[in-house]
Parts: structure tokens; C-alpha cells; sequence
């Protein structure tokens, strides 16, 4: 890959990051204000998974430039796929724990007496 080739792309990224970025914060306020905190986070998690999955698109298409064919995989590209892997894993834990939190946390339950969590 060339410079000007590398410097455009980073400029496109660099672009759509800040826009969806700013897209995010906009449509995460509103949703919090009209819909309440229980709908902010599911557009959150939402984002979370959109965002692991560009994670993971990214990172194989990496690979793909780093390793030629018919040549070994260097150990680098293998410690970022073993990283991409555990992050991914992480990251799906923590939104099923959240999942979990939500379906048994009680709209209207306000004393913690009347909590049932698993």
C-alpha cells in the first residue's frame, strides 16, 4: 500500500468515526430523554454490537495484508487474532450481563426487597 493510498483511507476513517460518533451522542441523548434509560441502553448495546463487529471485520482484513500466501502466519498477526478473539468474547459477556440485568430489574420496583436477580 502506498502513502497517498494509506493517508486517504485514514482520512476517510478518521471522518467517519467523528460523524458517527456525533450521530451516536445526538440519537443517545434523544432516546434518553423521550424513551428513558432502559431504551438508552438498548441502542447503547446496539452500538456495542455494531462496533464489535467492525472490530472484528477490521481486524481479519488486516491479517489478510499482513500474511502472504502460502507463507506462516507471523506470531504478530496471531497474537492480534488471539486479542480480536478474547476482546469479542469479553465484550459479548458483559452485554449478556447486562441483558440479564435488564429483563429482571422492575420498572416500578423501587425497594430493594421486591428485587429478584439470578
Amino acid at each position: 500500500m502506498n502513502k497517498a493510498q494509506a493517508a486517504k483511507n485514514k482520512k476517510r476513517v478518521t471522518s467517519v468515526v467523528k460523524y458517527t460518533s456525533i450521530f451516536f451522542l445526538v440519537t443517545f441523548m434523544a432516546i434518553m430523554f423521550v424513551a428513558g434509560s432502559a431504551s438508552g441502553g438498548q441502542y447503547a448495546i446496539l452500538w456495542m454490537l455494531i462496533l464489535l463487529a467492525t472490530f472484528q471485520w477490521g481486524s481479519r482484513k488486516l491479517a489478510k495484508q499482513l500474511v502472504k500466501e502460502g507463507e506462516e502466519i507471523p506470531k504478530a498477526v496471531k497474537d492480534m487474532k488471539y486479542y480480536v478473539r478474547r476482546y469479542s468474547t469479553c465484550t459479548i459477556l458483559y452485554i449478556l450481563t447486562i441483558i440479564m440485568y435488564i429483563m429482571n430489574a422492575g420498572i416500578t420496583s423501587a425497594d430493594p426487597r421486591n428485587w429478584a436477580h439470578w
